[in-house]
This record gives structure tokens, C-alpha cells and sequence, in this order.
């Protein structure tokens, strides 16, 4: 009656490509086609839009009706997101009341992708002879993660933090049981460290991405570090 994991499979995409949207679109297709192909039944899937296409935005707006609010999010958000909304797929979560200049008034988290990349996202997938049967966004994915530890009575009142630091942007999602109250997209992610590392070794980016990920499992090994101290090292690098 429950959820299990029964297999997985990843592929990283070559740092050459992720500027050359045509060239990595045709690269996700077929890594798509090759993992699929190792074992996995069924071509029913459900996908998650890349950080890089979306954007999440708080809003306050009046109290109104669910459906109220539905229409009423577009010019909403006019002027308030880096792309159209009227060209945008917009969805959204009522995070609670506030109060603002003593009205009481709804925080809404928008979190909106222009339609062209949403449509390319889905074209990407079809390609790869898969059917969608549901897109998520990387904050409400997130909490979903963590949702089977949130089922006692009175978890809704547990405040948790959640960061989710990945190649181009870090998430931050507080969450009162399961359900999202804060959502903030940082444009920070590793590959910022490792522009960062390659600058200052004089490196190129694939060669610092291995030296960041050596370090790291060197330190996973040194549990006894100081509070604060990424790593030490004997070297005359300090």
C-alpha cells in the first residue's frame, strides 16, 4: 500500500553542451532512450521542470475565492516576473494570511515557466517515446520528498527548512508539515564554486568540478573537522 523505490539511473550532461540548447536537448533524448532501455517498463513518466526555466515570486493579494484567485494571478504577477506572464504556465500555493497595512491579505507563492520552455521540456520527453502524466516544480518536489514523514496528527505545526543546492541555483523551501509557506530560488549553485575554483587554480571548469567533488568525499571521511573548516590540507596551500 505504500510508495517504494524499485530502480533508478542518471546521467550527467557534459558541461560542453549546457550553453547549446539544441545540441543538449538532443543529448537528453537519447540518454533518455538509453536508460530506459536498461530494464524499465512502461513509458507512463512524471517530470520536473529545470530550475533554469522557471521562477518562483511571492505575492499579496486580497482574500478571494480559489477561482478568484486563479484568474486573477496573471495580472497579478504582471511586471513582477523576469518573462510574460500572459505567455506563462503559472501555478501556486496559498501559504497563509497576513496582515499588510492592518488588512488581512493572502501570501501566495507563484511559481511560473514560459510556456515555450515548458513546451520544450515536453517536446524533449515525447522524443524519447515517453508520456507525461504530471509536471512538478523543484520547491513543491522537494517537500514531496520528505511528505511519508509528515503523517502524525500535529505535524502541520513542525517548521522544517530545506535547501537544495544544485548545479545552477540553490532552493530554499520552508515547509509547516507538508505544506510549502516560503519558497526562494537563489541563482547560486555549484557551478558558480567551480568557475570560483577554476579562476583561482588556473583550471579549466570540468578539471575543478573533480577537484570539488575530491575534496568532498575527502571530507565525508574526516568527520572530526572543526565547526566551519571545509578541509585541511598539508600542502603549502593552507
Amino acid at each position: 500500500g505504500q510508495f517504494r523505490l524499485l530502480d533508478g539511473a542518471c546521467e550527467s550532461i557534459p558541461e560542453d553542451l549546457r550553453a547549446k540548447p539544441a545540441e543538449r536537448d538532443a543529448f537528453v533524448v537519447e540518454a533518455l532512450k538509453r536508460l530506459l532501455n536498461e530494464g524499465f517498463k512502461g513509458r507512463q513518466a512524471t517530470t520536473c521542470l529545470p530550475s533554469s526555466q522557471m521562477a518562483v515570486q511571492h505575492i499579496r493579494v486580497a482574500k478571494m475565492s480559489a477561482e478568484e484567485l486563479t484568474k486573477a494571478l496573471p495580472f497579478e504577477a504582471a511586471g513582477k516576473l523576469p518573462f510574460d506572464a500572459g505567455r506563462a504556465v503559472l501555478r501556486h500555493t496559498v501559504a497563509g494570511e497576513v496582515y499588510q497595512n492592518q488588512e488581512a491579505r493572502q501570501e501566495v507563492i507563484l511559481m511560473a515557466a514560459p510556456r515555450e520552455a515548458v513546451d520544450r521540456h515536453l517536446d524533449i520527453l515525447g522524443r524519447a517515446k515517453l508520456e507525461v502524466v504530471g509536471i512538478h516544480v523543484e520547491p513543491t518536489a522537494l517537500i514531496e520528498c520528505f511528505a511519508h514523514l509528515f503523517r502524525r496528527k500535529g505535524d502541520e505545526h513542525i517548521s522544517t527548512l530545506f535547501v537544495d543546492f544544485g548545479a545552477g541555483a540553490t532552493h530554499v523551501v520552508i515547509a509547516h508539515g507538508k505544506s510549502m509557506v516560503f519558497a526562494k530560488h537563489v541563482a547560486v549553485g555549484g557551478d558558480l564554486l567551480n568557475k570560483r575554483v577554476a579562476d583561482a587554480l588556473k583550471q579549466d571548469l570540468p578539471a575543478a568540478r573533480e577537484i570539488r567533488i575530491r575534496l568532498s568525499h575527502h571530507q565525508s571521511q574526516a568527520p572530526h573537522l572543526p565547526a566551519g573548516v571545509v578541509a585541511l590540507h598539508a600542502n603549502g596551500g593552507g
